[in-house]
């Protein structure tokens, strides 16, 4: 059996020479083949759905008044349960706190209505 050396965050390893030629994440340990075919596959972000979508004739994403709502009324709500939840463990304030938090909730609650309607 062949082993050679290979530097590995600083530190030396013995590793087979079949698996030598194998790529190497950003961890720097080895990553079998199957993984960098699966990274191939990826989802786009950011600009590139864009171009994937129009690659795949598909209609671009619209964004409607109701969706902007929905992340304003989201960030909102998450916001107040956090500031609730900082007033009662760090500022020793428990009652302001957990009204502010229950109406965070509440306020995420109404998400619910607004994104998928009352039926």
């Amino acid at each position: 059996m062949r082993l050679r050396e290979r530097q590995i965050h600083g530190k030396s390893h013995l590793i087979h020479a079949a698996a030598w030629n194998f790529a190497v994440n950003h961890r720097g340990f080895p990553q079998a083949a199957s993984d960098r075919r699966q990274n191939a596959f990826r989802s786009p972000k950011g600009a590139m759905v864009v171009i994937w979508r129009k690659m795949e004739h598909k209609a671009p994403i619209q964004v409607s008044g109701k969706t902007l709502g929905a992340i304003l009324v989201g960030v909102v709500g998450a916001l107040m349960l956090g500031v609730g939840m900082c007033l009662s463990m760090l500022f020793g304030k428990m009652a302001l706190g957990i009204v502010v938090g229950v109406i965070g909730m509440v306020v995420l609650l109404m998400l619910i209505p607004l994104t998928k309607g009352i039926k």
